[in-house]
């Protein structure tokens, strides 16, 4: 009876062959993984710092959250060291890629600034490279959308020379916007800040500084004129976290009392429940009235 099979021959070829291809299959596949290593290191850095920021924001544990690059750990506070090790979230670096630069960033609450900027490197073994950017106000990316307020006018009342319309007038330039229009507080996640107001305008005059607004009636009337405004402003994607009014010249009446009525003694400003608006009313003469509101990013 016949056998087939491989000689001795055809096998020491066949081994000689897989050998061959095993040669160069090998450092392919490593050069493979080492690549795919550093480029997960990257985008993971980045899903990271990403989140950190978010977190910051969204104003949760009411604190600061950051990144250390070299351990790949998301951690609450504003140092790696001290930090509540309970609260970390880690994806691990892997073994292949070593982490040079920016080893550690923070962003603040509220606006989500980086404590540093600069570059977080990844080296791999082949010494390919990837770079993540941590620059002064956000990560690369979509805008984060402002934060922003409205005003509506709910009564307006002119007796003698009082001139108020339905207007409000914004920074130093008096930049009109009309009723109902949304004004930005934030632009791409860092706060707008004007460097003054007008007062003398026929409505309201807005400042915008760090983490408040500042709302004038005005009043500069003439003896016997009075302006009476009613108004409510409406905060989207923020909060009200309390308002004041602001002693000086421009102080509101007792605003706080629960009394309104028609007199320059009438002046009531009023937080809703929900800390999404409030209500402005004012009676002006002479002088005029003012409220600050302090807001916060993200939901109460």
């Amino acid at each position: 009876m016949h056998r087939s099979g491989f000689s001795f021959v055809e096998l020491l070829i066949t081994i000689s062959i897989l050998a061959v291809v095993g040669v160069a299959i090998i450092p392919s596949y490593r050069n493979y993984q080492i690549k795919s290593d550093l480029n997960l290191a990257a985008e993971q850095a980045e899903q990271i710092l990403r989140r950190a920021q978010f977190i910051a924001q969204s104003g949760e544990e009411a604190s600061a959250w950051g990144y250390r690059a070299d351990s790949g750990t998301l951690f609450i506070g504003t140092d790696f060291a001290s930090r509540d090790a309970g609260f970390d979230e880690v994806i691990a670096v892997p073994p292949s890629v070593t982490v040079s630069g920016l080893l550690e960033v923070h962003f603040t609450p509220v606006f989500g600034l980086p404590s540093a900027v600069g570059d977080i490197v990844f080296t791999a073994l082949n010494g390919e490279q990837r770079i993540v950017k941590v620059r002064g106000n956000t990560l690369s990316g979509p805008p984060v959308p402002p934060v922003q307020f409205k005003v509506r006018f709910d009564r307006i009342k002119n007796s003698g020379n009082g001139a108020a319309l339905n207007k409000v007038y914004v920074g130093e330039a008096a930049q009109l916007f009309e009723e109902g229009v949304w004004i930005p507080l934030t632009n791409n996640a860092l706060p707008i800040i004007d460097d003054g107001l007008v007062l003398a305008v026929n409505g309201l005059s807005i400042q915008r500084q760090n983490g408040f607004v500042r709302i004038v009636a005005y009043g500069g009337l003439e003896s016997g004129g009075k302006e009476v405004i009613d108004s409510t402003i409406q905060f989207d994607r923020g909060y009200i976290d309390h308002i004041e009014n602001e002693p000086g010249d421009h102080e509101g009446e007792q605003p706080f009392d629960g009394n309104t009525n028609e007199g320059v003694g009438g002046d009531e400003y009023t937080l809703a429940v929900d800390q999404e608006s409030v209500e402005f009313k004012t009676r002006v003469t002479n002088a005029g009235d003012t409220i600050l509101i302090f807001w916060q990013a993200g939901t109460p």
